[in-house]
């Protein structure tokens, strides 16, 4: 035992002595190799500083390249979900199409239900439903064939049944649809799966009346025509459409129509998840409405000075206006059968005399309406228009059989920019010295206590010029009934002869040398002057996807051809270099 204590003691030494020796080695080391070079520090500063700077660039230009790369190869990109909510003006009665009158009304049906025949986003006529549409015996036949595979939302197909019934509920007087006029004469009948329309008589443009909406026989089919606003289908409506109906919220001043998406839709799902109409009872601000993030976006009645508001866009680019021209527009009837103008000369002294630019820019238009065929509607080459000439306008008033106690009766609806249309032109015939009043009349009675009886001398009025170029309904003599639409009671043999055999020839480039006879002669006559397009105003929040600026709109409700791609819901995703 005391042995190997001894040569414990003696390894114990040693170790001690190895560590003190190494204890003096180290700090021998450090204070030669560290604590003796300090002062070499200052003297290499310099190269210091300049590693420093040199790897703090390298690591910069590196978080540069990195944000370049990102950005570089990589895009926002919409993607599948959300919900796209829009303010619109109107109330909402029933959801039945057939009886859509207010434009919530109106919306609500095009993204619901599908027709035979729709207009796309190139502002052409494209198949809908339909497969095909072909004319037979030159026209006065139309062969119809249905898409295979067609479903409603509920999951039931669609067939020549559904179109038959619907055509039938047209027809039917005691269903007071808004279609019930357009299909008197006309009769439907089913050979082989395909139906066939005939007409009275060849209409070249008959296509373009295939746009009304298609209803479901397996649920209306027992349903009494006169009952058939009453139903409980006008307040839960199963439709073929991109949307189906969700349900319905409302409040003192606004219903909520919440639409989801369309499985069995034949044209593709749509990306958003739901679509939510905002309709609105009372004044429609749709920057109000977009900015306090009511809804995504906004349309405004389109005749209504709410459609282009006081308050500016917000300067941060948050929303944006889309405006989109319209196949519709604002013109001055002169009524050729009123002690007044019937004189040519008066007619041509207004068109002369008062300056229609300056009369669009009273209300804020811009876009000039020359003629009652629009140059998307078909290519033509248009007549010369007189330029604007006081004196000579004043000439013709002199020469005419005018005097000072006939006051021209102006005529126009109540709502805006009409009115101030109609004042001002007030004062323009004043300046030629033609003594006017003006008398406004409300917008939904206009046509029964002014335009039918064709009580004015000069109407202020909007109409609709359509997708076909056809202007039959208001200049052809047999539309100056006080149900026609010749507003301005124009009677011309010539442009009668024109008007039906362009309506009923089916070879384009014909239809269109007609169409310059007929504007070189309405040119000449000045039963109308044409004052400015309408357009559609749309607001939008600018972080979705709404329809192109790019797409060609006939009516407000053409911005829908393209909904299915419509996004509120994106994510940033990397592109391959």
């Amino acid at each position: 035992m005391a042995a190997q204590n001894l040569k414990s003691g003696k390894i114990a030494k040693q170790l001690l002595k190895f560590s003190r020796r190494a204890q003096i080695k180290s700090e021998t080391h450090i204070k030669k190799n560290l604590v003796n070079r300090v002062s070499n520090v200052k003297k290499i500063r310099i190269w210091i500083l300049e590693w420093f700077l040199l790897v703090f660039a390298i690591i910069a230009l590196s978080a540069v390249q990195s944000v370049w790369f990102r950005n570089s190869f990589s895009a926002t990109a919409f993607v599948p979900g959300g919900e796209y909510s829009e303010a619109v003006f109107g109330e909402i009665s029933s959801l039945n199409p057939l009886y859509a009158s207010t434009d919530s009304e109106r919306v609500v049906a095009k993204l619901l239900f599908s027709s035979l025949v729709a207009i796309d986003s190139s502002g052409s006529l494209k198949n809908d439903l339909a497969e095909s549409v072909t004319p037979e015996e030159g026209g006065r036949v139309w062969l119809v064939k249905l898409k295979e595979g067609l479903k409603w939302s509920d999951g039931r197909s669609i067939t020549v049944e559904d179109v038959v019934y619907t055509f039938g509920v047209i027809k039917d007087p005691k269903s007071k649809t808004i279609y019930s006029a357009n299909f008197s004469n006309i009769s439907l009948s089913v050979a082989d799966d395909a139906l066939r329309f005939r007409l009275p008589m060849a209409y070249a443009a008959f296509p373009s009346t295939l746009t009304f909406p298609i209803l479901p026989s397996h649920i209306l089919g027992e349903v009494d025509s006169s009952l058939l606003f009453e139903n409980s289908f006008s307040k839960t409506p199963i439709g073929s459409g991109p949307f189906k109906f969700d349900l319905i919220n409302a409040s003192a001043s606004r219903q909520i129509v919440r639409l989801g998406k369309n499985t069995t839709y034949y044209g593709g799902v749509p990306l958003v998840d739901f679509f939510s109409v905002h309709a609105d009872s009372g004044p429609l601000d749709p920057l109000r409405e977009i900015s306090s993030l009511s809804v995504v976006a906004s349309a405004p009645p389109l005749s209504s000075t709410s459609q282009k508001s006081a308050t500016p866009l917000p300067a941060n680019g948050e929303i944006l206006l889309r405006e989109s021209p319209l196949n519709s527009g604002a013109f001055l009837f002169f009524n050729t059968v009123s002690p007044i103008f019937s004189d040519i000369n008066l007619r041509r002294a207004v068109e002369l005399g008062v300056d229609l630019s300056a009369l669009r820019a009273s209300v804020g238009e811009t876009l000039a309406l020359d003629f009652p065929i629009l140059d998307s509607q078909i290519s033509l080459v248009y007549p010369a228009k007189r330029p604007l000439n006081i004196s000579e306008a004043k000439n013709l008033i002199a020469g005419s059989s005018y005097n000072q106690s006939s006051h021209v009766r102006i005529v126009a609806p109540s709502a805006e920019p009409f009115a101030t249309l109609a004042e001002q032109l007030k004062g323009n015939l004043a300046d030629l010295g033609l003594l006017s009043d003006v008398y406004l009349a409300n917008p939904d009675e206009i046509f029964s206590t002014k335009i039918r009886p064709r009580d004015y001398d000069i109407l202020i009025y909007e109409v609709d010029l359509g997708y076909d170029p056809d202007p039959f309904p208001y200049y052809h003599s047999s539309q100056t009934s006080e149900s026609g639409l010749n507003f301005s009671n124009y009677k011309n043999t010539l442009v009668d002869d024109l008007l039906l055999a362009s309506r009923t020839s089916l070879d384009v480039s014909a239809r269109a040398k007609k169409y310059e006879k007929f504007l070189e002669i309405w040119n000449n006559d000045v039963p109308a002057l044409g004052i400015f397009r309408m357009s559609l105003r749309y607001y939008f929040n600018k972080n979705i996807r709404t329809f192109s600026e790019n797409s060609r709109l006939v009516s407000p409700l053409d911005r829908f051809a393209d909904v299915s791609v419509w996004a509120v819901e994106h994510e940033e995703r990397f592109k391959t270099p």
